[in-house]
């Protein structure tokens, strides 16, 4: 075996081992891992395998201190190199998702080293005139047939069934597809606005400014520049009804992407949620980039977005911040590269109208319509309001005429439905006349009625 690949084997052990300290799955990194003296290159590399085994057996997370512990108990620290180790290996691995993926390359390492343990001794048996050669051949043969079922391969689609390959999906239908998405403008400009918008609408399941989502769900929040102001803002976003909250969560501790303790914390709790949506607001906080114009590190970035994303079945909206002059993302190009789809927010100062526009259409798509909001006082926070027109014209009267309409014809119909389909200006626009709408919450679940008798 040449040095070079030795050392791309011990490598990929020091990959598995930091992973599973990180939080890899033990289970399934085992189910690759030999019990014999070739499972391994290097005997420190098993001596750490064998105490996160240990450690695990005994119902405990393998982390670093407890595998330490663990080790201490059994005289074996610096068999492994002392407490440094466990600490560099976790540093050099790339996640901890990881763990499984390169537990194979281990096995593919500990099948080598099989073959050629038994190829020394066919070779040493055949020099031998008491030994039957045959024999010794038959078990170089055998090692050989057990060797590990490839893992990893890339899929080929191959002629008509490539016209079976599904076409994308969407998390928000013509703006936001199923992947990797970016909202970015300058501060304070309403990014967050419009991101929380996203979220409260993937979780509702109701349409987003009359786009459907595509695929509801628990939506897990980052947000780095303050917890509090966010929950307010999706307090107000929410409208009367809290039971749109149920299926968003709320991450407000902060942590770096390129940090691999940062990112297996990060994958304990998608894990924990399993989300449709992951919102990072905002990426200049989160990303940990020490030079945000360096390429080859944001596409790094961008990959372990990947690999979480295909992971987890979940898709990524960023938060960003343009360039000093408002043209682009701020930052690498990779970014915007990296990304499915993008949406620049600029705000009229003049106006007060955030405007949102497709920077970055979805693939096969056209792009999206320009949407344009307001924002209004709501409670200790504010919610955006839907403007048309180009003079930014609310159309809360038209629309509230709209959902009187609704009213008329299906009697009765819940607030919040209401509120994501015409807007929090309209439904108070139509509780503010009591001789036409009842508001009933009879049970828990707020709700407008056409009062009957009522002049519409």
């Amino acid at each position: 075996m040449t040095d070079d690949l030795k050392q791309r084997l011990a490598d990929a052990e020091v990959a598995v081992l930091g992973g599973l300290l990180l939080g890899g799955d033990v289970d399934k990194v085992a189910e690759h891992i030999g019990g014999d003296e070739h499972a391994w290159g290097r005997d420190a590399h098993r001596i750490l395998w064998e105490a996160i085994l240990a450690v695990h057996q005994a119902g405990r997370t393998p982390e670093t201190l407890t595998v330490l512990e663990e080790l201490r108990t059994s005289g074996l620290v610096e068999a492994v190199g002392g407490p440094v180790a466990l600490t560099d290996a976790a540093a050099a691995a790339p996640g901890a998702w990881a763990a499984p993926d390169w537990a194979q390359v281990v096995a593919e390492g500990a099948h080598r080293r099989r073959l050629l343990a038994a190829g020394r001794r066919a070779v040493a048996d055949s020099a031998d005139p008491t030994v039957d050669p045959w024999a010794a051949f038959g078990t170089l043969t055998g090692v050989a047939g057990r060797a590990p079922a490839p893992g990893g391969g890339l899929t080929v689609v191959s002629g008509r069934n490539i016209l079976d390959v599904p076409a994308p999906d969407w998390v928000v239908g013509g703006w936001w597809p199923q992947g990797t998405s970016m909202l970015w403008g300058r501060r304070s400009s309403g990014k967050t606005f419009i991101a929380l918008s996203v979220a409260v609408a993937v979780a509702s399941g109701r349409d987003w400014w009359s786009n459907p989502v595509g695929a509801p769900g628990d939506v897990l929040y980052c947000a780095a520049e303050g917890r509090g102001g966010v929950a307010r803002r999706l307090e107000a976003a929410t409208g009367s009804d809290v039971s749109q909250l149920d299926r968003l969560h709320l991450i407000g501790d902060p942590f770096q992407l390129t940090s691999s303790r940062d990112v297996a914390r990060l994958d304990r709790a998608i894990s924990a949620v399993v989300p449709t949506l992951v919102v990072i607001d905002t990426w200049g906080r989160l990303s940990g980039l020490d030079n945000e114009n360096d390429n080859a590190s944001t596409n790094q970035l961008v990959a372990q977005l990947d690999r979480l994303r295909d992971r987890h079945d979940c898709s990524w909206l960023i938060v960003h911040h343009s360039s000093a002059d408002d043209s682009k993302a701020r930052g690498a190009t990779a970014l915007e590269d990296g990304v499915d789809a993008s949406g620049r927010v600029t705000y009229d100062t003049q106006s007060k109208v955030i405007d949102l526009e497709s920077a970055k259409p979805p693939k096969d798509a056209p792009p999206p319509p320009r949407l344009q909001f307001r924002l209004r006082q709501h409670g200790p926070s504010a919610v955006l309001e839907r403007v048309v027109g180009d003079r930014g014209r609310t159309n809360a009267d038209e629309l509230a005429g709209e959902l009187f309409g609704l009213l008329q014809s299906a009697t009765v119909v819940a607030v919040s439905q209401a509120t994501a389909r015409f807007g929090l200006s309209a439904v108070e626009r139509a509780r503010a006349h009591p001789d036409v709408v009842e508001f009933v919450d009879s049970d828990g679940v707020p709700r407008l009625k056409h009062r009957q008798g009522g002049p519409l």
